[in-house]
């Protein structure tokens, strides 16, 4: 791809950043009144190569795994629990986890060197992330 006369080419079967290969795996089970859900995304490796006039930089990207697990109950709907307006009426209790390993896509410069603006807060800040939500209807 030629964006401008003057610009090298930007080949984007190769070297592109895109891994070649991606797995990704859900599962989720449930019964009444509750269940769980797991994620998980697997990319293999990637590179971008510029051949830029200042200097050839290569920027490659390792395989990495991301895992997310949701969980959810809804009381009112389990067995045993009357079905006169009570506490549990129209409630829905959901944990949510994500990137359980806290991993993230590493990058790095030309082999082993780190550049400024690829650390790990800069490409994740957030990590791993845990988020507890009550809803309740009235």
């Amino acid at each position: 791809m030629v964006i401008r006369p003057g610009l090298p080419v930007l080949d984007r079967l190769r070297d592109s950043g895109l891994p070649r290969h991606n797995v990704a795996l859900n599962l989720a089970v449930g019964r009444r009144g509750m269940g769980a859900s797991l994620n998980a995304n697997w990319n293999g490796p990637a590179r971008v190569r510029s051949d830029a006039a200042a200097g050839a930089t290569e920027f490659r990207y390792p395989s990495w795994a991301q895992f997310n697990l949701g969980l959810f109950v809804e009381p009112e709907r389990w067995r045993g629990i009357s079905r006169a307006r009570n506490w549990a009426s129209n409630l829905r209790i959901s944990l949510d986890v994500q990137n359980i390993l806290n991993g993230y896509q590493e990058v790095t410069v030309l082999g082993a060197t780190r550049r400024r603006g690829l650390t790990r807060d800069e490409i994740d800040p957030l990590g791993r992330t845990i988020r507890l939500n009550i809803r309740k209807q009235f």
